[in-house]
C-alpha cells in the first residue's frame, strides 16, 4: 500500500519514485511466491530447530575434537541455517496467534515489526546464496556476516519459548585465528546480546554476499 507521501505529482522524479516502489511491491510478491506453501505445527517447527541445533552445536564443538578449519565448519553449519532461520519465523507468527503459518505468511510478517525484520532479512539472504557451494574462505567469512543473527535467534527462542539452542556459539569465536577484527567483531555482537539493557538496531538494508 501507498502512504500519502507517496503521491504521484507531475514530474519526471515523482513518476520515477513511483516506478521504483512497484519495482520493490513485484520484486517481494515475486520472493514470496517461490517461498513453499506447506503449513506448519509449532511441533513441527519446535522439532526442526531442535534438529538444526543439534548439527550446529555438533559442527562448533568438531572444531576443537576433529581440529577441522573454521572455514571447513561453515560450510556444514550454513546448510542447515536455512531450517533454522524458517522454524524461528514460523514459531515467531504463531507467537501471535496464527496457528499453522506456512513459510510465505511467515516471511511477510516478520517485516511488519522492527524486532523481528531481521529474521526476514536473514532468510531472504540466505535464499539468494540458495544451494551454491561457497569457494575457499567463502564460507567463513558468511558465517561472519550471520553470527549476528545466530545470536539474536538464539535469544529470541529462549525469551519468547523457553526454547534452548546454540549454546556453544561462542566457541566459534575461539577459532578466529590472528584476525583482530573477527575477535573484535565476535566480542562485541556477544556481549551486545547478553547485555539485555542494550538496544538493538537492525539494519533494514542489510546486504548478502559470498
Amino acid at each position: 500500500s501507498f502512504s500519502p507521501e507517496e503521491e504521484i505529482l507531475n514530474n519526471e522524479e515523482s513518476v520515477l519514485a513511483f516506478c521504483e516502489r512497484l519495482e520493490e511491491i513485484v520484486e517481494r510478491h515475486s520472493f514470496v511466491n517461490q517461498l513453499e506453501r506447506h503449513s506448519y505445527s509449532f511441533e513441527e517447527a519446535k522439532r526442526i530447530v531442535e534438529t538444526c541445533d543439534t548439527e550446529i552445536t555438533e559442527s562448533i564443538d568438531n572444531l576443537s575434537i576433529l581440529n577441522k578449519s573454521r572455514d571447513n565448519i561453515s560450510r556444514r553449519i550454513l546448510t542447515r541455517l536455512n531450517d533454522l532461520c524458517i522454524s524461528a519465523l514460523l514459531l515467531n507468527a504463531m507467537k501471535d496467534g496464527y496457528q499453522s503459518p506456512n513459510a510465505g505468511f511467515a516471511w511477510e510478517y516478520s517485516l511488519l515489526r522492527a524486532n523481528t525484520k531481521y529474521l526476514g532479512n536473514f532468510y531472504r539472504g540466505l535464499q539468494y546464496i540458495g544451494r551454491r557451494i561457497p569457494e575457499e574462505g567463502q564460507a567463513e567469512r558468511l558465517m561472519l556476516k550471520y553470527y549476528s543473527f545466530m545470536w539474536q535467534i538464539r535469544q529470541s527462542l529462549y525469551e519468547n519459548y523457553g526454547i534452548t539452542v546454540l549454546q556453544n556459539l561462542e566457541k566459534f569465536q575461539e577459532y578466529t585465528g590472528t584476525d583482530e577484527q573477527d575477535k573484535q567483531y565476535y566480542e562485541l555482537v556477544a556481549n551486545a546480546f547478553s547485555n539485555p539493557k542494550t538496544e538493538q538496531k537492525h539494519n533494514s538494508n542489510t546486504r548478502f554476499y559470498i
